[in-house]
């Protein structure tokens, strides 16, 4: 795949990966992706209860399916009940049982089944595993950061520092408008394309 040029987006929760992805999705022509894509597939399918979702039929619990369906993916996992749950399918549930590479292997099959040249954007870099595939073919990691963010406690120590310590080859600084944002973003893809192209 090193004639199509992959873009993995790196960096805390929050801090506008989502929001690159569909900048380079809607304006360069991007295929998006991401690793957690299909546990977020697998655990609408279990479908558990959710307790304290704010159920506006005032019921103490939520099915998880109902709840994503009501708020949408990016505010249902901020909930612990949803967070805790989605990172246990991809790891005790997922690759745990299945190998390390599970998840990867999957995006990789839809990258494959593209035409040729398609540029793709992965939006959730997480794992060193995850890191080392993007760099296996040719791709290129890019960190967004945003002023007051911390690394988060307790279980999700370790995957904080998993992801601080991913290298990168661009940072993008989440501090202003979104107009800067994308404007940031162009002119760091107009020298990864650079690199890109001399890299064939």
């Amino acid at each position: 795949m090193a004639e199509r040029l992959i873009i993995a987006m790196t960096g805390l929760a929050q801090s506008g990966k989502d929001t690159v992805g569909e900048h380079l999705a809607a304006v360069h022509g991007f295929t998006r992706e991401a690793f957690a894509d299909d546990m977020r597939k697998a655990l609408y399918a279990i479908n558990p209860p959710v307790i304290s979702t704010g159920n506006p039929s005032g019921a103490p619990f939520e099915m998880l399916a109902d709840y994503v369906d009501r708020v949408g993916w990016d505010e249902a996992r901020k909930h612990a009940g949803v967070h805790g749950p989605l990172r246990r399918t991809g790891t005790e549930g997922g690759w745990m049982i299945h190998g390390e590479r599970l998840w990867i292997d999957r995006v990789e099959k839809r990258v494959q089944a593209l035409r040729r040249g398609i540029p793709v954007v992965i939006t959730d870099c997480r794992t060193p595993q995850e890191a080392a595939w993007v760099r296996e073919h040719g791709g290129f990691i890019f960190r967004v950061d945003r002023a007051g963010q911390a690394c988060e406690h307790g279980e999700l120590a370790v995957h904080s520092a998993e992801i601080t310590a991913i290298g990168h080859d661009f940072l993008i600084v989440n501090n202003g408008s979104l107009a800067s944002l994308h404007a940031q973003v162009d002119a760091v893809l107009s020298m990864t394309s650079d690199r890109h192209k001399g890299r064939r």
